[in-house]
């Protein structure tokens, strides 16, 4: 089986939104089935842990490692700027047919400031979004990115073949020229760089990271905010599989890296 496809099934049992629907569904069973003392251990279970992410950000201690591996770096000399996909909502997109982005859309605002900044290197977008293909579009981005970038074609790169972050390295190799031998900035969420760093260098490209869109908090305070803790603490989750699962298929060469 594809790894691509491995890996969505995986995920689907062990997400925590998954575990919490599963324990609900259990409980509701056992109640049914008149299993009284194992209906009120899993309700118990699942009511508890409903509370605690609606008023404490459980992922920070988890986020805080994979944010703080790489400082955002102070580089002059840029040759080329590699700005991962995955910020867009698909639904929204096919629903109104025009780009939409999530939470992880900081990527491509950073991306285009870089390359104001640095109006001489190579922009290359790598992700290709099965979600959205599936719904009939073959890229609602690339306008919105060539236009708000003012990007010239000979500049800017669409890599539109991978599906994940190790097929993001892979695919994006070939395309990489950097002017005037320029450092390589790889942007991405700052949680996603330790498992996008360690796939770059072992596909091998030495790359500068540059993190955008922090997740954790610098103080957590008590607030009710269910869906946001679900969401980090789902990010934070995914991430440290990613990192294992990586690790043990060969397509990184370490687990926790620091740099190349």
């Amino acid at each position: 089986m594809d790894f691509f496809i491995l890996g969505e099934l995986l995920w689907m049992l062990t997400s925590p939104e998954g575990w919490l629907l599963l324990g609900l569904a259990l409980g509701i069973v056992a109640l049914w089935t008149a299993h009284l003392r194992a209906a009120r251990f899993l309700l118990t279970a699942v009511g508890l842990a409903v509370a605690v992410l609606t008023f404490f950000p459980v992922a920070n201690p988890l986020l805080r490692p994979l944010e703080t591996a790489f400082p955002v770096p102070d580089v002059r000399n840029v040759g080329a700027i590699v700005i991962l996909g995955g910020g867009e909502d698909p639904h929204n997109a096919a629903a109104w047919q025009q780009p939409a982005l999530e939470r992880s859309g900081d990527r491509i605002f950073a991306g285009l400031t870089l390359a104001a900044l640095h109006p001489n290197a190579q922009v290359i977008y790598t992700g290709r979004n099965e979600r959205l293909l599936n719904l009939g579009l073959t890229g609602p981005l690339d306008p919105a990115i060539e236009a708000m970038g003012k990007l010239s074609p000979s500049r800017f790169i669409r890599e539109d073949k991978s599906r994940s972050t190790f097929e993001n390295a892979i695919f994006t190799k070939p395309l990489l020229s950097p002017t005037d031998g320029g450092a390589v900035l790889l942007v991405t969420s700052a949680w996603h760089m330790p498992r996008s760093v360690a796939a770059f260098c072992a596909a091998g490209i030495p790359t500068v990271p540059f993190p955008v869109d922090f997740r954790s908090k610098r103080r957590a305070g008590l607030q009710g905010e269910f869906s946001k803790h679900l969401a980090d603490l789902r990010t934070a989750v995914h991430e440290y599989i990613g990192l294992v699962a990586y690790r043990a298929t060969g397509r990184t060469d370490t687990l926790f890296p620091k740099g190349c």
